[in-house]
């Protein structure tokens, strides 16, 4: 019998073959074989879903929203990380940017980019962003001074802020080469003690692989 036809083979020897959409639940179709093996396709009104890897070979082309949970692995296609409300650091304790986070394939190389809309109580007072998570090698340094982080733990302390009360911005720049799937993670704290500093929503983590 061919693998690949049903010509001249019988019901009974080439069913498991055919692919049938089963009855689902809350409007989900799940794709099965004809012995009702269950495959990761399934077909939900207006749309479809793989519930597994997805590999294209050839161009793959998006019109609309592309939502991704997980890690991206393609060259040069960026992730972003967003801070939805303000993070506030009234002391020297470390607060999390716990929105500011990212999940890398071990052994890959990524270019990251960090800017921040940042606030601080006084011009004597520094903004503080600590590493606090990762594994590998990570330098990322302010492009327009000497303030950076310059690996897996590193703090960019700056030591003043250009201007109290108003917005004011930090961009850090470089390169992350994980050795592990440890997730990437970053605090703020302040440079002075009970004098508060701010990352304001909007601020983002920005990862693209390119290697």
């Amino acid at each position: 019998m061919a693998a690949n036809t049903l010509t001249s083979n019988s019901i009974s020897s080439t069913y498991t073959q055919i692919l049938h959409i089963g009855t689902g639940t809350a409007g989900i179709s799940t794709v099965r074989t004809g012995d009702g093996t269950t495959t990761v396709l399934e077909f939900v009104s207006g749309g479809a879903k793989v519930n597994g890897t997805f590999n294209a070979t050839g161009a793959l082309t998006v019109g609309g929203a592309l939502t991704v949970t997980g890690a991206i692995t393609a060259l040069g296609v960026p992730v972003y990380a967003r801070l939805t409300s303000d993070v506030t650091a009234s002391t020297t304790t470390e607060v999390a940017l716990s929105a500011l986070t990212f999940t890398p394939v071990s052994g890959a190389i990524y270019e990251v980019e960090m800017a921040l809309i940042a606030t601080s109580a006084a011009t004597t007072t520094g903004v503080q962003i600590v590493n606090t998570g990762g594994a590998g090698t990570l330098a990322m340094a302010e492009p327009t001074s000497a303030f950076s982080i310059s690996a897996i733990g590193g703090t960019y302390a700056a030591t003043a802020a250009p201007v109290a009360t108003n917005n004011f911005g930090i961009l850090l720049k470089g390169i992350f080469a994980p050795s592990s799937t440890a997730p990437l993670n970053f605090t703020v704290k302040s440079e002075v003690a009970s004098s508060a500093v701010s990352i304001k929503a909007g601020s983002f983590l920005k990862i693209s692989r390119i290697s």
